[in-house]
């Protein structure tokens, strides 16, 4: 059998294998998301996230049959305190920004997985009370490890719960005193309403 036959034969073979062996569980969500942030801000979020979790033979990066890469990414507004670090007190700030989060998605069933996540963030915030795109003196920057849990009815309407820790770093220019600098970090939780698509 010539050379070119043999391999389009098993090209042909590799293909039907893959092709039967389907993903447990391929997913793009959009969730809402609300609570509570740095222990005890306000945040309110729009994730947009995506996955391909099982079937490790079908993924560039080999893993476990329950598991594999998600990529998202967030819109997120926030009321939070920063510890100035001049001494002179807290820095109460509105915060409005975009996260990109990546790691690993876990299949727990037919309606129910849970992801496990970084995330750096970017953004501006303001300490007049006004929201960061009208007056934009502070710039952020956040590092986030997130634990999400969500179920996903047959409707495509989910739900889901995520706990975290979060890190904030901010740079505040007062047109009196100059550059300020700030930073937060602690606990995050919140409940997540999202579609499935």
């Amino acid at each position: 059998m010539p050379t070119t036959l043999r391999l389009a034969a098993l090209a042909c073979l590799t293909a039907g294998s893959l092709s039967a062996a389907e993903s447990a569980l391929r997913f793009v969500d959009l969730r809402a998301q609300g609570g509570l942030t740095l222990n005890d801000g306000e945040t309110a979020n729009l994730t947009l996230m995506a996955g391909d979790i099982g079937n490790k033979d079908k993924h560039i990066v080999s893993l476990d049959a329950d598991m594999g890469i998600v990529l998202g990414l967030r819109g997120q507004v926030s009321q939070v305190t920063f510890k100035r670090n001049d001494g002179l007190g807290d820095l109460d700030m509105k915060l409005g920004g975009g996260t990109f989060l990546g790691g690993l998605g876990f299949y727990l069933g037919t309606n129910s997985h849970a992801e496990l996540v970084v995330g750096y963030a970017r953004g501006l915030g303001s300490t007049t009370g006004s929201n960061p795109w009208d007056d934009d003196d502070t710039k952020f920057t956040q590092y986030v490890g997130e634990l999400g849990w969500y179920y996903t009815w047959s409707t495509n309407i989910q739900v889901g719960v995520t706990v975290g820790y979060s890190l904030l770093k901010v740079k505040y220019n007062d047109p009196l005193i100059g550059t300020i600098k700030g930073e937060a970090d602690g606990f995050d939780a919140s409940i997540a309403l999202g579609y499935r698509f």
